[in-house]
């Protein structure tokens, strides 16, 4: 958990599922039959490169992984949260088949604002806290991506994933908390 807490060996990896124009309006059914195939290529494709990233930093079969996922957000203003629902769903599936000694920690927005320090924390107070290293973290101020956060300094917007990623920051903040202590 060490290198991730701290951010060390951040990347971004560009996931392609099979390509797929959606159809008219007419075609309902259709479309949403290839939404759900692009989520199921995407969750294995995601299983898989989590799986060999483990298996690059020493994990071994039987070693417990604890996974951490931000519960929805059931105020929130997005058309598409049934989407991103499904989407986790088959994504959580392939985690729980292929790794047998894991936990699978869904948790409130609420909670991962906590871990920055308040549960009534918006995106920016988070980043705030994130690349002021309130919570003094070793390494942290040696990782790239802590250091690209230090760049947008007085951004009125954070631009996607960056706040995403603080938002993973804090929730491997609350694993660590609950695991160890």
């Amino acid at each position: 958990m060490d290198l991730i807490a701290n951010c060390q060996d951040v990347s971004f990896n560009l996931i392609q599922a099979s390509v797929f124009a959606q159809d008219s309006i007419d075609n309902y059914s259709e479309n949403e039959y290839q939404k759900i195939n692009k989520y199921i290529q995407r969750a294995t494709a995601i299983n898989n490169l989590i799986l060999q990233e483990l298996t690059d930093m020493g994990y071994k079969a039987g070693d417990t992984v604890h996974f951490g996922f931000e519960g929805f957000s059931y105020g929130s203003n997005t058309n598409n949260i049934i989407d991103i629902a499904i989407a986790t769903g088959f994504l959580k599936k392939e985690l729980i088949d292929s790794f047998k000694d894991m936990t699978l920690s869904v948790l409130a927005p609420g909670t991962i604002k906590k871990s920055a320090g308040s549960g009534r924390y918006k995106k920016k107070e988070m980043y705030d806290v994130f690349v002021e290293n309130r919570h003094s973290d070793t390494g942290l101020e040696s990782s790239d991506f802590w250091n690209l956060c230090q760049t947008l300094l007085g951004a009125k917007k954070l631009f996607k994933p960056t706040d995403d990623l603080i938002d993973a920051y804090f929730i491997v903040k609350a694993l660590r908390a609950k695991y160890l202590g």
